[in-house]
């Protein structure tokens, strides 16, 4: 399991209601949406889902291309050649990714004598093991330790 949340569809808020409106007697209580709104409802969550998923693949994608999970990539068949995750321009090399190869530049930085500790905080587990690999990768004395949980 990867750690990316980006396909976990979110639970919806409770069922939607419609007001019966129609200035009549009977209170004009809170009544259950008819057929064609609850679809309605159903798609524009959907949508809204597919939206927040695709928001969280750019968000890995920016971090790092290599922490992109291999089922995020477009299916290799499909895809052209500049989307193929195995090209060396998607590798996990920090200078595949302006974030990380800043980010050890402030890390080369924050660990020169007097050395400081670190704290980092990642949303994805992908990122959080390629940032790991590539802090003890770069700093041979330094030891990534990785706090995650579910």
């Amino acid at each position: 399991e990867d750690g990316d949340d980006a396909d976990a569809d979110p639970a919806p808020d409770g069922p939607a209601r419609a007001n019966s409106g129609g200035g009549g007697g009977g209170g004009g209580g809170a009544v259950a949406p008819t057929a064609p709104a609850a679809a309605l409802n159903r798609l524009k969550f959907a949508r809204q889902a597919r939206v927040l998923a695709a928001l969280h693949v750019l968000q890995q994608t920016c971090n790092h291309p290599a922490a992109l999970p291999a089922k995020r990539w477009p299916d290799p068949q499909f895809a052209t050649g500049a989307l193929d995750a195995s090209s060396p321009e998607f590798g996990p090399q920090a200078a595949n990714s302006g974030k990380m190869a800043r980010l050890l530049e402030l890390l080369d930085e924050i660990l020169a004598p007097p050395r400081e500790k670190v704290l980092i905080f990642t949303q994805y587990l992908g990122t959080l093991n390629l940032i790991a690999d590539l802090v003890e990768a770069s700093f041979a004395k330094v030891c990534a330790r990785r706090f995650y949980g579910k």
